[in-house]
């Protein structure tokens, strides 16, 4: 059994897995050489991208996601209202998820924030239609 890629699901754990491959593999250009991907774009997976260790990391920023689930437990406290099921739940046609898949191709240059930031200001967002929703709240 030959596998053609190897999915790392702990982001950490791709540095080994690098080695080990670049040690099975290493000219980087090997037609047989394993596909290494991995979730969590963090600079050492970047630069690992950047050098041909690791192939590409999927990732996105997930801070509009406290965001979303205090205003899903207000809504739940004051109207009862179930919260959404959904992965990435849309807002009046807004939706801040924006996941990003990070190659060779696609990598920003250095210095660029990766993931990209989401589509967006979910702060804000949230703080108006808190202020208009409900009373007695500071900063309104």
């Amino acid at each position: 059994f030959e596998p053609d890629a190897f999915w790392i699901d702990f982001s950490v754990a791709s540095i080994g897995a690098a080695n080990a491959i670049g040690a099975l593999f290493p000219d980087a250009d090997d037609p047989d050489r394993p596909l290494l991907v991995t979730f969590y774009a963090n600079p050492t997976s970047v630069e690992d991208i950047r050098n041909g260790r690791l192939d590409a990391a999927v990732d996105e920023k997930l801070e509009w996601q406290s965001w979303a689930n205090v205003d899903a437990v207000a809504q739940l406290l004051a109207r009862g209202t179930e919260p959404s099921q959904e992965r990435a739940p849309d807002f009046g046609g807004l939706n801040f998820s924006s996941r990003q898949v990070v190659t060779i191709d696609t990598i920003p240059e250095t210095g660029t924030e990766v993931p990209a930031p989401p589509p967006g200001d979910y702060a804000e967002f949230f703080r108006t239609k808190w202020c208009a929703e409900f009373n007695d709240l500071a900063n309104c």
